[in-house]
């Protein structure tokens, strides 16, 4: 007996007014369970001084591809991270005052409501510049070294 392709099964439901999942016995999307993290589920870590605290929101399943953080600073307070793997980028976004991003030998201030995209496989770092900040920072891994991307071989930060 010949096994129906996904297209084929596709236009029967269409045809039969029918969701393609109910036929296949896949979750109904509208009653998948939501996983609601308590507060004390939240890991938080600090920085090696204690000026820069990390609530850490990514799932453990994706730490290997990409991480996010929501990070406060004390005034002054920073960050500073060895390189990660190659490829690696970060994407900061500043909630709260004023954060001084340095990657390689590349250096800016973001504030609040702004974004800076930078390389984190060579050693970077964020300081707060002011009386306290808060950001969002993702950690995305990458498949490609960055390097060998003319992309990234053409941006520059500007501040």
């Amino acid at each position: 007996m010949p096994i129906p392709t996904y297209g084929t099964l596709w236009h029967l439901t269409r045809a039969l007014d029918t969701d393609l999942n109910r036929l296949i016995g896949a979750a109904n999307p509208e009653t998948l369970p939501i996983d609601r993290q308590p507060r004390h589920a939240t890991p938080t870590i600090s920085s090696a001084d204690g000026s820069c605290t990390m609530q850490i929101l990514s799932p453990a399943s994706m730490l290997s591809t990409i991480e996010w953080y929501l990070l406060r600073f004390a005034p002054g307070g920073s960050l500073v991270s060895d390189a990660h793997a190659a490829g690696t980028t970060e994407h900061l976004h500043c909630i709260e005052g004023e954060i001084t991003v340095r990657s390689g030998g590349s250096e800016t201030v973001i504030r609040a409501g702004e974004t800076a995209r930078y390389a984190a496989d060579v050693e970077h770092s964020l300081t707060c510049t002011g009386q306290g900040a808060k950001a969002f920072l993702v950690v995305a891994s990458a498949l490609l070294d960055r390097r060998s991307n003319p992309v990234w071989r053409q941006a520059t930060l500007v501040g």
